[in-house]
């Protein structure tokens, strides 16, 4: 890590002095100002001449801050060009005079390069010495007194010094200690400090959590690294390519042990670049360098020919031979390094052809898994769709006679059995289609509004029969500040509260289940719900928390009853997902479990009559009349029967020609389209009357998969969907929104 903290360090420090001049007189500050924009311009033997003549003024003046001030910088020179015994010499004797200034800024700073000289040198134990004589320094009562510094300075002198410490502690893997000083640096206000000292601090914290085996947090941190450093250029910190190769490189070993080839594959790549360009600029740094020394040598040689010719005469000969001897050694190192770069290109070159390789094995088992979900996704879609038709024609006729009063009390008993049969039934087929979508994600929310007190009250009484069932009672609990309408997707999130609901039930007994609705936050246009699920059931064990949650994953519920598919949950938690939300468990055995989570809504205008649940159309009270284009006969009996009693006037077409005919002879308020019929089907029929008749909304009612139908663009001719077997709530719901539609239309 050669020269690596020098140049940020350097710049900072030369920044600062630059601007005392009530430290230093008019004549010192003038000496620092030059040497300091010849080091800018990288006039290297300049600033070491004018630093020298800087150390010269201030020894004859015995002015303290200057001595301090001048070997400071000149160990920087020497620690630039790897000259360790000058450089320490350099940083001690400015200590000494820093102390004798009393600037406990200038002795936490020689006392830190201190540090990372005895650092490179291999001495980690002297060097963690002198970074926390600094770091006692940068926080001594003194220095915070002194305002010759601002508390800006004082916090990035602390900063660099704490990620130095940082550093060291984990090298030896003193995790406790890195901790500490961790916790001290996340308390200084990095905005404070330049870009690559941040991605710096970030590449630490990544070195930190990967000892503590937290991969995924250690991958976050060594990004943040890779988005800082890309964000500055080179002329910035000359640092930055050596620092982004190794974090690619921790990123490429990382994912390569995760066995993410393509990831790894993409680190790897910008390891190369990234090591390409730094060992261009650092073979570029060591050649100016060298000329450097060579300078600065032959500067010390000048001095010595003015007090002893014939000695300077000795000593420029042996310098010659010595630079032979390092020219020599530099091209033979030279030569290793690019027989060395040569080698490594060929076994990379290698590498990447398998990793390509690999990648293309990799996109063909993705190609062959995609496919394969999809044709388990249509196997599904189609199986499901069978399924529901003869269940409508179940479900259906069973509602109706229940509904009747002539049943004796055994026949009504039987009844209700077939219809919960026939009800399980049915939630199971919709929860198989349900995962299906969700793991092909097929499902897109909707944003429609809601009257969510409305919707609330309706799901807890839904309820009725199951709650009786395990003699139990539910309580709705609305925050007041709830908004009357909100935008959202009511079937999703009825679908997750009935889940949740359902499932305290069924592990609660001669109890009481809690539906809390709390406001946390809310302004004009947007509130932030929370939504809380209690009950006083048998409660989780804590070593099941984590797996109710997996694919049909059950638990025993408080009744020994059957317990379901095992995929309520798995959908619940998946369905949260999709409102940007996750869902939070609490539970405790025998006092019972708590289900939560969060979700942010538009607030909807409340003035709009067609979102109301509750408005009554005009004509409500002499009934709509309704066209039902359906072939299959129990189905006609069993939607005719639900329209009539809720007050609608219904009208029976078997064919889609025969509902053309009845749509050009009488004017129907809505029609009730089946898509597959005999003679002509449900969509050439309703492209047919939209020929004559633009307005009248027609819905498809089909045991067709929601999201498919909406996918093929042949059914657009239709204004909305409902499926079968079909909700009674959501059914009139549909039909209902679509006649007030026309209406305002």
């Amino acid at each position: 890590m050669k020269n690596y903290l020098f140049v940020g360090l350097l710049f900072f420090v030369i920044s600062f002095y630059a601007q005392k001049k009530t430290r230093l007189p008019y004549t010192l500050d003038s000496i620092n100002n030059v040497a300091y924009q010849h080091f800018v311009e990288f006039e290297i033997l300049e600033s070491f001449k004018t630093y020298n003549k800087l150390k010269k003024l201030s020894d004859s003046t015995n002015h303290y801050y200057g001595q301090a001030l001048s070997n400071f910088y000149l160990g920087n020179i020497y620690k630039f060009m790897d000259q360790y015994g000058d450089a320490i010499t350099s940083f001690q004797t400015s200590k000494s005079a820093a102390i004798l200034a009393n600037d406990y800024y200038l002795i936490a700073s020689a006392n830190h390069v201190l540090g990372i000289v005895f650092k490179r040198q291999g001495y980690r134990d002297k060097a963690i010495n002198y970074i926390e004589q600094a770091l006692e320094s940068a926080n001594s009562t003194q220095l915070l007194k002194d305002s010759n510094y601002s508390q800006s300075e004082k916090r990035k002198l602390n900063f660099k010094i704490l990620v130095m410490l940082a550093e060291s502690y984990l090298t030896k893997k003193a995790t406790v200690k890195v901790k500490k000083v961790l916790e001290r640096l996340h308390n200084i206000n990095n905005a404070e400090v330049d870009a690559y000292n941040r991605a710096y601090l970030y590449s630490l914290l990544g070195r930190y959590f990967l000892l503590k085996n937290k991969i995924d947090t250690a991958i976050v941190e060594y990004k943040k690294a890779k988005t800082t450093l890309e964000q500055i250029t080179l002329k910035e910190s000359k640092f930055r390519d050596l620092l982004l190769s190794k974090v690619c490189k921790k990123l490429y070993r990382i994912y390569e042990a995760k066995a993410d080839d393509k990831s790894a594959f993409r680190y790897l790549k910008k390891y190369n670049y990234y090591n390409d360009l730094y060992f261009k600029e650092a073979n570029k740094r060591r050649a100016d360098v060298g000329r450097s020394k060579f300078f600065i040598e032959n500067y010390k040689n000048a001095i010595q020919i003015a007090n002893n010719e014939k000695l300077y005469q000795s000593q420029i000969a042996q310098k010659t031979k010595n630079v032979n001897y390092v020219m020599s050694f530099a091209i033979f190192l030279l030569v290793v390094l690019l027989i060395n770069i040569y080698i490594n290109f060929n076994s990379k070159k290698a590498l990447v052809g398998i990793l390509e390789k690999r990648n293309i094995e990799l996109e063909s088992a993705k190609d062959h898994a995609l496919e394969s979900s999809e044709s388990k996704s249509r196997f599904i879609s189609s199986v499901t769709h069978e399924l529901r038709t003869p269940l409508y024609g179940v479900v259906g006729i069973t509602s109706l006679l229940l509904e009747g009063n002539s049943l004796n009390s055994v026949d009504s008993k039987h009844l209700k059995s077939l219809k919960y049969s026939g009800d399980y039934l049915l939630r199971l087929i919709n929860k198989i289609l349900e995962f299906s979508k969700i793991e092909s994600d097929k499902i897109v929310l909707k944003k429609i509004p809601v009257d969510l007190r409305q919707l609330l009250e309706n799901i807890t009484g839904s309820f009725d029969y199951k709650l009786r069932e395990g003699n139990n009672k539910i309580e709705l609990n609305i925050d007041s500040r709830l908004p009357k309408y909100i935008c959202c997707d009511s079937i999703r999130l009825s679908q997750v509260l009935i889940n949740l609901i359902g499932n305290s039930a069924k592990f609660t007994n001669s109890g009481y289940i809690y539906l809390n609705v709390i406001v946390i936050s809310l302004n004009k246009h947007n509130v932030n719900v929370r939504f809380e699920i209690k009950d006083t059931g048998t409660g989780i064990p804590k070593e099941k928390i984590e797996t109710i949650f997996e694919d049909f994953s059950q638990l025993n519920n408080a009744r020994g009853k059957e317990n379901g598919t095992g995929l309520g949950l798995t959908i619940t938690k998946k369905l949260i997902t999709l409102f940007n939300s996750k869902i939070e468990v609490e539970s405790e055995l025998g006092v019972g479990s708590q289900f939560s989570f969060n979700v942010e809504y538009n607030i909807s205008n409340q003035s709009d009559k067609s979102h109301s649940a509750k408005y009554v159309p005009k004509k409500a009270k002499d009934g709509y009349n309704i066209l039902i284009v359906e072939d299959n006969k129990i189905n006609q009996v069993i939607t005719k029967g639900l329209l009539k009693k809720a007050n609608y006037s219904c009208f029976i077409a078997d064919n889609g020609k025969k509902a053309i005919e009845a749509a050009k002879n009488f004017k129907y308020d809505l029609i009730l389209m089946d898509i597959n019929m005999p003679i002509m089907g449900g969509e050439e029929s309703a492209k047919i009357i939209r020929t004559f008749n633009k307005t009248i909304p027609i819905l498809a009612l089909t045991a067709a998969d929601v999201e498919d139908f909406k996918e093929n663009e042949k059914y657009k001719v239709f204004n909305g969907l409902i499926t079968k077997p079909f909700d009674n709530y959501e059914f009139f719901q549909t039909i209902e929104y679509n006649l007030i539609r026309k209406e305002i239309d």
